[in-house]
């Protein structure tokens, strides 16, 4: 309704859809602001802290909490610090038997999970641990590529009596871009 509005305003579509994206930024930018601070200072926390995802690194097992009091009851430390989730489930991404990180989700509303909402959880726990390995996989393959052409590269520089001039050519090929 609101791109209709802006098109009954300025008849394109094309600059509608702009301004209604830049409108939606604005209205949601400080909710980004406040997640990317939340964020940043996960990023920060020492595996050794005693806190839910530190806690699933360590054990594997994964964390559903119906509530915020059930929450604050294991982690009493964590009860003074103002959160918008009010139930929270938090989940290691494992492959191979290594746990490679973690994810949660975090409810606006205490609720429960029963079986089938685990096992739900903890199959997109899985498929974000897999897809974290194939990224890993690809870019391994990547590199490996990168230094065979560039290896064949070298050697195609060839040979010859002057070693200064091999590793001219060579150089030449390794600043190449």
């Amino acid at each position: 309704w609101l791109l209709h509005a802006l098109y009954s305003v300025i008849p394109n579509y094309g600059v509608a859809i702009i301004l209604l994206t830049i409108l939606v930024r604005v209205v949601t930018a400080p909710l980004t602001l406040r997640q990317m601070r939340s964020m940043e200072r996960l990023r920060r926390v020492p595996l050794a802290e005693d806190v839910p995802g530190t806690e699933v690194i360590r054990t594997g097992e994964a964390f559903f909490f119906s509530s915020r009091a059930e929450l604050d009851a294991r982690w009493p430390q964590l009860a003074d610090i103002p959160s918008a989730s009010n139930a929270l489930v938090v989940l290691p991404l494992t492959n191979t038997g290594a746990v490679v990180g973690v994810v949660s989700f975090g409810f606006g509303r205490a609720r429960g999970f029963d079986g089938q909402d685990r096992v739900a959880f903890l199959a997109i726990a899985d498929q974000c641990a897999i897809a974290i390995d194939r990224a890993r996989l690809y870019e391994a393959a990547r590199a490996d590529a990168a230094a065979n052409e560039l290896l064949a590269r070298v050697s195609d520089a060839g040979g010859g009596p002057d070693w200064h001039d091999i590793a001219r050519r060579i150089s030449e090929v390794c600043t190449e871009k």
